[in-house]
């Protein structure tokens, strides 16, 4: 009997050490594999490389060489071209709209680009230079020649010099070229035809790149930033809570808060020491259900357990909503829209009410919300309330800070929102620059992809089918094209 117990056990053990090698196989494979979906919990660093791997591919770059002059820090004597936002310049869109139109100029007139931010904090402090080295340079002993270009929301005498001028060889009498902007500038400027000559537009017109701000900024985007340290380590424990699934067996909820690793862990603590709870491992290891002592039984559950949530996480979806609602409490110094009063309430009737129209399977979705109103996002986590979650920290808007909130908590709230709105497998947007931005990150942009439109109240699914070159073509100055083919939902019958 007791040859048959040592047998058994060491079945179910060499059993057990099987399937560790082969998940661990799969782990490595998927961190290593340059093709792999992301579904499942991997750091915001990983997500980026995967990301602009992909974007390479898909504008044909062998290399970035062409994005990357003059990229180390500028020298003295190093013609520059400055986005500089030291007071009012628009929300987090609208400065990204800038920063690419002045990276785009400073390339097309072989400038070295850089960034001087620090209203309402330093941008530093949140986002690092990526393969571009945009960092200021700030020697006291450097006397250039500067011009100022001011346009923010309109500037018709400089746009219509980027339409239709030499811009590039009026600039050369200038050391310094400083830019403080919220307009789309690449898409006008690449049509000039006075610049053709210049190697950015001769490549992306060699490769039939679309040449807009829309299709551009994903790749540019991720040229020049990435998070800081700080910033990356907050959207790491967002993901980790997105990736870990709902409780899907009473025996496995211990799991929930724990990343994957932690049952492997387990698993190899109870092959190894099966009957002891002593060791420096202890120390690292939950003790499961309260036991001081683990089982073969529990070895079995710990298995159980990992197999259910790595098969629930190949089939979990994220949706990410953004609630743009213009003035409200949280976000007072914005003009009234009354329109997107009831948004939120739309939003959460539209997944969770009808069964022929929910945009996923209740039970594989969790849903991530970002507003510029604390009651959009308490309205949707009372409604979803195992489901959904949000950033941390006071909402604000970076131009129009209010109360006594912390700005600066705020602006890397800001940051974090923005990055995991790229990481969606689904969006339901409002009309919004920062969120038709961070939906451009998303590695299938066009999939899954819905509008709320407020004048209406109805909620539009955008045509996965339409062809960037026809979005570029017909709506190269809107956010986000939508067709009304499709399942609508208008709540004014509701």
């Amino acid at each position: 009997m007791f040859a048959e117990k040592q047998v058994y056990i060491g079945l179910v053990c060499g059993a057990v050490i099987l399937i560790i090698v082969y998940i661990q196989s799969r782990l490595y494979n998927a961190k290593h594999d340059k093709t792999f979906h992301i579904s499942s919990f991997s750091s915001i660093s990983l997500r980026n490389e995967q990301r602009l791997f992909q974007l390479k591919q898909k504008y044909l770059l062998t290399n970035l060489e062409l994005f990357s002059i003059n990229s180390t820090i500028s020298s003295n004597n190093t013609k520059r071209l400055i986005y500089r936002c030291k007071r009012i310049c628009g929300g987090l869109g609208d400065r990204l709209r800038g920063i690419i139109s002045g990276f785009v100029l400073a390339i097309l007139s072989n400038r070295h680009f850089e960034i001087d931010m620090t209203y309402p904090c330093a941008i530093e402090t949140y986002l690092k230079p990526n393969l571009y080295n945009w960092i200021l340079n700030n020697d006291k002993q450097r006397k250039p020649l500067q011009v100022f270009l001011y346009a923010i929301d309109h500037n018709k005498e400089l746009m219509t010099s980027l339409r239709r001028t030499n811009f590039i060889e009026q600039w050369l009498k200038y050391d310094d070229i400083i830019l403080s902007t919220n307009i789309d500038m690449v898409t006008p400027v690449l049509t000039n035809k006075l610049i053709k000559h210049t190697s950015l537009v001769q490549m992306i017109y060699e490769k039939k790149i679309i040449p807009t701000m829309n299709n551009l900024f994903p790749l540019l985007y991720e040229i020049l930033f990435k998070p800081t340290n700080i910033v990356e380590h907050k959207i790491d424990n967002i993901l980790r809570l997105v990736a870990i699934p709902f409780v899907i067996d009473p025996l496995c909820e211990h799991t929930i808060t724990r990343p994957i690793s932690f049952e492997i862990n387990t698993i190899r603590f109870c092959i190894n020491r099966p009957e002891s709870g002593r060791g420096n491992s202890v120390k690292s290891i939950y003790r499961y259900r309260g036991k001081k002592a683990f089982t073969v039984a529990d070895v079995v559950i710990c298995v159980r357990c990992l197999c259910l949530r790595l098969n629930h996480l190949a089939k979990s979806s994220l949706l990410c909503l953004h609630i743009r609602t213009y003035s409200n409490p949280s976000n007072p110094r914005d003009p009234m829209v009354p329109d997107r009063l009831h948004t939120a309430e739309d939003m959460c009737k539209y997944i969770g009410t009808n069964s022929t129209t929910t945009i996923l399977e209740k039970n594989k979705l969790q849903i991530f919300v970002a507003s510029d109103s604390a009651k959009a996002v308490s309205t949707i986590l009372q409604y979803f309330p195992n489901q959904s979650l949000s950033v941390p920290g006071p909402i604000v808007h970076i131009d129009r800070p209010s109360g006594k909130a912390n700005v600066c908590d705020g602006f890397s709230k800001v940051i974090i929102d923005f990055y995991l709105l790229g990481e969606c497998h689904t969006s339901l947007l409002t009309s919004s620059g920062f969120s038709a931005m961070a939906n451009r990150r998303r590695l299938k942009p066009y999939e899954n992809l819905f509008m709320y439109q407020s004048n209406k109240r109805k909620i539009i699914r955008c045509d996965d089918s339409l062809k960037e070159t026809k979005w570029e073509s017909i709506n190269s100055t809107q956010y986000i094209y939508c067709t009304e083919q499709g399942k609508v939902i208008s709540f004014k019958h509701w």
